[in-house]
C-alpha cells in the first residue's frame, strides 16, 4: 500500500487553535500550542468530539475528557 502523507502549511494553522483531518478511517489533529506545532493520532470516542478540541492555557483540551 502506498504511503500518504498529508501536508500543511504552517500559515494555514491558527496561533493557539487546531486543525483536524481523516485519512483512511483515521482521525488526526495537529495544534499550535504556544508557537509549538504538535500532533496527534485520535482514537476512540473522542474522535467524535475532534471539532470541538481547543487550545486552553497552553494545553490542549478534549471535550470529552
Amino acid at each position: 500500500m502506498p504511503q500518504m502523507i498529508h501536508t500543511l502549511r504552517r500559515a494555514d494553522l491558527p496561533e493557539n487553535g487546531v486543525r483536524t483531518f481523516e485519512v483512511a478511517g483515521a482521525h488526526y489533529l495537529v495544534a499550535d500550542i504556544e508557537g509549538e506545532v504538535q500532533a496527534f493520532a485520535v482514537v476512540g470516542p473522542a474522535a467524535e468530539a475532534l471539532a470541538r478540541a481547543a487550545i486552553a492555557e497552553g494545553r490542549l483540551r478534549c471535550p470529552l475528557h
